[in-house]
């Protein structure tokens, strides 16, 4: 389980993320959403090990905030990045490999190539691939990390119809197998098909949360986030 309490992030005058408190069970999907700006990354960032922050994140009652990185992963968590961070010169297979063993796993490449529909692309390069196409290796390298928690950063970006059902055909499983989700998106037919909870924020803070239909319906989130044709 992750539970964050108080979490904040200071950049220079700049209060990025504001006393930020959730918890993401086992076997279940946090959907954190909010516009451009609000410190949704940002906060994972911070879970992570990736900036610094006040406040706790913990894993099965460890803390997380004010280690590196690496203490994060020792302690199962991994995540994705809003960018995908693949190696351009490998091709796909070794990406997936190469990534899971940095974490000290030993993956199942073939099981998990197949999972992310990827088999008929493991020797293309990662350079080479289409903009979603990286977005599923990148989940698929993470998958074979076999986390206790995982934090997807927008992984919807890009995917074709094709390639989000897929996406949550994954998701769906790993909760499944009692795998802790943290989920930020902007696709918000993702985010209702996934989430147990939804979390919203703007401006640094959180200002809804709860199941995704009350969260939806709140008129501060409406009026902050979806606007009326959502």
């Amino acid at each position: 389980m992750l539970k964050v309490s108080d979490l904040s992030v200071s950049f220079g005058g700049v209060q990025a993320v504001r006393r930020v408190n959730f918890e993401v069970q086992a076997g279940s999907v946090m959907g954190l959403v909010g516009p451009n700006g609000a410190g949704k990354s940002t906060t994972i960032e911070a879970i992570s090990g990736f900036v610094r922050a006040q406040g706790s994140a913990k894993i099965d009652g460890i803390e997380l905030i004010g280690h590196r990185p690496s203490h994060a992963t020792q302690r199962g968590l991994v995540r994705t990045f809003q960018q995908a961070q693949l190696w351009g010169g490998l091709p796909v297979r070794l990406n997936i490999s190469l990534g899971a063993r940095i974490s000290g796993k030993s993956p199942v490449v073939a099981e998990v190539l197949e999972r992310l529909g990827l088999t008929t692309q493991k020797e293309v390069y990662a350079a080479d691939l289409p903009y979603g196409t990286r977005r599923l290796v990148e989940v698929a390298r993470a998958i074979a990390c076999d986390p206790k928690v995982l934090l997807l950063d927008e992984p919807g970006a890009g995917l074709t119809e094709g390639e989000r059902d897929l996406l949550v055909e994954v998701i769906t499983a790993l909760k499944e197998q009692g795998k802790s989700i943290l989920l930020v998106d902007h696709d918000m037919a993702l985010i209702r098909a996934v989430s147990h909870e939804v979390t919203v924020m703007d401006a640094g803070s959180v200002i809804a949360s709860g199941d995704p239909e009350s969260v939806f319906s709140n008129p501060r989130v409406i009026e902050t986030y979806l606007g009326p044709g959502e």
